[in-house]
């Protein structure tokens, strides 16, 4: 039996931090919903993000076996139940160190392949290699700004003074183009548009172009990221 009310198991388990709006107002919502159905349940926060990690990459498995909409639909689940294993977390009290570490594998094995995954469909699609080169990109780059944020670092948060050498239009265009680039949310849903516009539409130059743009795009600004870092460390 639910020990809580509704209300007071949403004051229970919603987040400090918000991650967003599309998270905040439609993400969150369901699965809190589900959180509220399944608290009671003896399944531990950490399963439910081993949950989260297998149907994650069981979606990038679907990419790569050429079926985007199941590919796409449990890539979105796997979200869900990121947000999930943190409030029933929060409701059981079982916030840990492993917890953490399994969300953070987590990130590191699914939003990579993920975008490996999409762009090996989109070659196969279109037998365009090029398409798979800049998927690797999009996968390499992601790990390494991965990797910085773990460990406190990234251009969507450095310090002004780590980017003193830049104008203030030049560090506001940077850190609007890390948060588009790298905000697995707003990419995973544009990619989702775009998977279920193509049923209904001829797209093949907008599949491509986003596909080059996020490549190149994100290439660039791992390179800018580690020079900076360069610099930062030879400063120091």
């Amino acid at each position: 039996m639910m020990k809580y009310s509704v209300s007071k198991f949403i004051d229970v388990v919603l987040p400090k931090s918000k991650r967003g709006l599309t998270s905040n107002y439609f993400y969150r919502p369901i699965s809190i919903c589900f959180s509220y159905l399944v608290a009671d349940l003896p399944i531990s926060a950490n399963m439910w993000t081993i949950v989260q990690i297998i149907v994650g990459v069981t979606g990038c498995v679907f990419f790569f076996l050429l079926n985007p909409i199941l590919g796409i639909l449990f890539i979105q689940l796997s979200y869900l139940f990121d947000c999930v294993d943190g409030e029933i977390a929060r409701y059981k009290k079982q916030e840990s160190t492993i917890g953490k570490y399994l969300d953070t594998v987590g990130h590191f094995l699914i939003i990579p392949l993920f975008y490996y995954s999409f762009s090996y469909y989109l070659n196969k699609k279109y037998g365009l290699e090029l398409l798979l080169i800049f998927g690797f990109l999009m996968s390499f780059s992601t790990l390494i700004r991965m990797s910085k944020i773990y460990r406190f670092f990234s251009l969507n948060n450095y310090r002004d003074d780590e980017l003193n050498t830049l104008n203030k239009s030049s560090k506001k265009i940077i850190k609007l183009l890390s948060y588009c680039l790298h905000n697995f949310v707003f990419t995973m849903n544009l990619f989702t548009l775009i998977i279920f516009i193509s049923l209904f539409v001829e797209i093949s130059i907008i599949e491509k172009i986003t596909i080059c743009v996020y490549g190149i795009f994100m290439t660039l600004e791992t390179i800018i990221l580690l020079y900076l870092d360069g610099k930062t460390f030879i400063n120091d």
